[in-house]
């Protein structure tokens, strides 16, 4: 797993099979966010259609890294792909159900979960 963008020094991404891993530390707030959209263009030059969202280290989630989430599962649900959150846990996981993002963005307990669930491609989910 390689660190990238140094002004945030707690992203790391890696390729796993079909997927782009995102893994976060702290909380995930506005430069959070900012730093995951730097890091998805960048990507952008190996495209993936599956993006998951490693939350098992993310303290608790701000509204911009609500927004990021959604925009990023719409996004990727219009090119036929899917955004899956993986290891919420504690306050994040609390402000997901009670915001009933659980609802329409597909959750795993855990990144190999996550994978298995992009791997049988279930039920199309639409953001609303």
């Amino acid at each position: 797993m390689k660190r990238l963008n140094p002004e945030h020094p707690t992203l790391h991404v890696q390729t796993v099979g079909e997927a782009i891993v995102i893994s976060a530390e702290g909380p995930c707030d506005r430069e959070c966010a900012e730093a995951l959209d730097a890091l998805i263009n960048r990507t952008q030059e190996t495209p993936r259609k599956n993006i998951i969202l490693d939350a098992s280290r993310i303290k608790y989630i701000e509204t911009p890294g609500f927004r990021w989430i959604v925009e990023q599962c719409r996004r990727l649900q219009e090119i036929g792909g899917s955004l899956v959150v993986a290891g919420l846990k504690g306050p994040a996981e609390r402000a997901f159900r009670l915001l009933q993002l659980d609802r329409f963005i597909p959750a795993a307990s855990t990144v190999e979960a996550a994978l298995a669930r992009i791997r049988r491609k279930p039920e199309e989910r639409r953001v609303g």
